[in-house]
């Protein structure tokens, strides 16, 4: 069985280390980003975009407070109740400064500010499930009226489906949940099965977050928070003078 219990706080010598890690990481980052810029000259258009850069940073923040509204609702229904809005808030937005990370798993790092508060890893495991489920169906079901221009795209939206349906089973399906733990003890290495176990014990958490009234108030709140960025992207590409062929 997993351990859920809130993690400790971290010791403020590991703080400056993780400090030192993201300066190192942005000025890699920010390093690539001048070297790919340096023919383009993209960067240096910004100055000229102000007014619509502040639009688009307005619009997605306003998708933020949809997805943060929609991960309180989650945790809510866990019987989870945070103490004041703010903190909660910028918990839940360190989480993005991981977010390029593959399948936005570093996000996950949401586990120690939120333990922080008083909430479970498991809980905030099961939440970043539902969230990233959610989004999965919504960019799916936005993506159809493009469907013509994405290749094999009724075999991605099958495979997205068969995944969400494999997660309502392992959180409905106690004797499938109990197969995966099993299964999991074949792997090879104490931390793989360990990260086995605590991915399946999130799953299995996702049953009181698998009603119709939260997951379709859920669904509406991630449709509002997409379209948003998507009408911020649209924004910028018109102001930098890139065409968008289905505009026209």
């Amino acid at each position: 069985m997993t351990d859920c219990s809130s993690p400790a706080p971290v010791k403020p010598v590991r703080r400056g280390r993780a400090g030192s890690w993201v300066v190192a990481i942005a000025a890699a980052y920010l390093a690539a980003l001048w070297y790919i810029d340096r023919e383009r000259n993209i960067l240096a258009q910004l100055s000229n975009l102000n007014g619509t850069l502040a639009l688009c940073a307005g619009l997605v923040l306003v998708s933020y407070a949809f997805r943060y509204q929609r991960w309180r609702s989650a945790l809510s229904a866990q019987g989870l109740r945070l103490q004041g809005w703010r903190l909660g808030a910028l918990a839940y937005l360190a989480g993005f400064a991981f977010t390029a990370s593959p399948g936005k798993a570093g996000e996950l790092l949401r586990i120690r500010y939120f333990g922080w508060q008083g909430v479970p890893a498991g809980a905030t495991l099961a939440t970043f499930i539902f969230e990233r489920a959610l989004d999965l169906l919504v960019i799916t079901v936005l993506a159809i009226g493009a469907a013509h221009m994405i290749p094999a795209f009724g075999v991605l939206a099958t495979i997205i489906l068969g995944v969400l349906l494999i997660l309502g089973l392992l959180a409905c399906w106690p004797p499938l949940a109990r197969g995966a733990h099993r299964l999991i003890e074949y792997l090879p290495g104490s931390p793989v099965r360990r990260l086995g176990h605590f991915l399946i014990a999130g799953t299995r958490a996702l049953d009181p977050l698998l009603c119709w009234r939260l997951l379709l108030r859920s669904a509406l709140q991630g449709g509002a928070a997409w379209l948003l960025t998507a009408l911020a992207f649209t924004l910028l590409c018109q102001a930098m003078g890139i065409s968008l062929p289905w505009l026209c």
